[in-house]
Parts: C-alpha cells; structure tokens; sequence
C-alpha cells in the first residue's frame, strides 16, 4: 500500500500520459486541511527532492527537461523526466513521461525520453559516467536549481467532487465508461515546501489521463472543483520551474 500511495516517484512510467494539474498557494499546511478538512487524517508520504532543469532553449519552448533526486526513507532514486508544451486553458496540461535512472549507458541505450529528443546513443563510442555527462555531449546544460521537501498522497476523486457537477460536464465518450472511469479515478494530492521560488507552500491536485481528450475532460473536472471550493483567487497557473526562471532572472 506504501508503494501505491508513492506514486508519483517510485513507478518507472514507459509510456506518454497527461498530466492535468493545478496548484494553490498557502501560508501553512493547517490552512490547507482547513479548506479540505476531508484530508485531515490522510497518510501523507514525506520525500525530499533536488531537480534541475536543463536545456534552456528547449525551457524557452515550452517544454521541460529535468533531472531529479528523491530520497525517500533513506533511500534515494534518480529520474530523467520530460514534458512537451502545455495545452490547457485553465489547468496546466502536459504531456509527460518519468523514466527512473539506474545503469547509466543501459538507461541512455534504452530511454523513450533521449529517443522523442532524437539523440542517438548510438553515434557515441564511449562509455558515459552520468546522465549529464551525456546531454552536455549535446551541448545541453543545466541552467536551473531547486530544492526542497513534498508530502504526497492520492484520494478518490468523489471525496472532492459530488457526482453530480460532474455529470453536467459535456464528455467525450460514452455513459457507461464514464461511470466506470469516476469510479475509479484517483486524486493526486501534493503539498510542496521551497523556498527558491516566490510560493515556498503550494498544494497541487492532479488528475492523470491516457489520452489528449481524457485530459480536456479533467481539466474541467478540476475546474468545478476550484469553482465549488471557491478558491480560484489563490490558483497559481504558472508552474514551480517557471516561477523559478522568474525569480532567477527578476521577472515580475
């Protein structure tokens, strides 16, 4: 069950989802469970990340590649993680993928991340020490830093939104799969501390989906969901590594 509720980290993802996600910023964690007091109790998992983001040309397109460090219990896992341009209008809507990094010149060889960026591994001779040892063989560099500690979690879907303002929402498939799907959709939760960027508390509530019009569909489930809560005032639409950007070259 530990392992479920880390989902976010632990689960080498092989395939493109998309991520649909929106976040709120608070002064405190007490502030949150006072807005939801349905996640007063919830087990929340504590990991401390360190992520950079590297290739700013790619950043200046909307997309992000990242490299991550997670220690959780004493435990640490490296991630190569790749999003494409966001396509949401209310909620942040990424394509993405997370490949977990263990054999160095295995995972290189093997990567859909390095395959969709079309950097042939193969054209080197060489073994390479780290992954950053292989994308500066690109000319790509880190340019960004940041660190800091998350709690995460997931809840059903229902214990946000009643099934009901979900029903009024126009959807693109058919009755019967949707009610499987809302029965069986799971709320991502993320309560992140950092102080290199102008929020250092921000919750995020995420909803995963397979396909573009899926995602759509979340993105408007999300949406009543702000709505409902009433707190679309403290939605932040720009997300951690952009607000780090600003921060770093002094974008108001």
């Amino acid at each position: 069950m530990q392992e479920m509720l880390f989902y976010r980290i632990l689960i080498n993802k092989k395939n493109f989802n998309y991520e649909v996600e929106t976040r709120f910023f608070f002064k405190e964690k007490k502030d949150i469970l006072y807005c939801f007091p349905q996640l007063k109790g919830l087990l929340f998992r504590q990991i401390r990340w360190k992520t950079s983001i590297i290739g700013e040309k790619l950043f200046l397109k909307d997309k992000q590649l990242r490299i991550s460090e997670v220690i959780y219990k004493n435990e640490t896992f490296n991630y190569l993680g790749y999003k494409e341009k966001d396509i949401g209008t209310f909620c942040n809507i990424r394509k993405e993928l997370d490949e977990k990094i263990d054999d160095i010149n295995s995972f290189i060889s093997t990567s859909n991340i390095i395959r969709v960026l079309s950097l042939p591994y193969k054209k080197h001779k060489r073994n390479f020490n780290s992954i950053d040892d292989f994308f500066a063989s690109y000319n790509i560099y880190k340019f960004l830093y940041f660190e800091g500690e998350s709690e995460i979690s997931e809840v059903d879907l229902s214990m946000f939104i009643n099934k009901s303002l979900i029903n009024k929402i126009k959807r693109p498939w058919s009755e019967k799969r949707y009610l499987t799907d809302y029965e069986n959709l799971k709320l991502n939760l993320k309560i992140m501390y950092c102080n290199y960027i102008k929020f250092p508390l921000i919750f995020e509530i995420e909803l995963i989906a397979n396909n573009k019009w899926k995602a759509f569909f979340f993105e408007k489930i999300i949406k009543e969901i702000v709505y409902d809560y009433n707190i679309s005032n403290i939605v932040i639409r720009k997300e951690p590594p952009f607000l780090l950007y600003e921060t770093k070259n002094r974008i108001s």
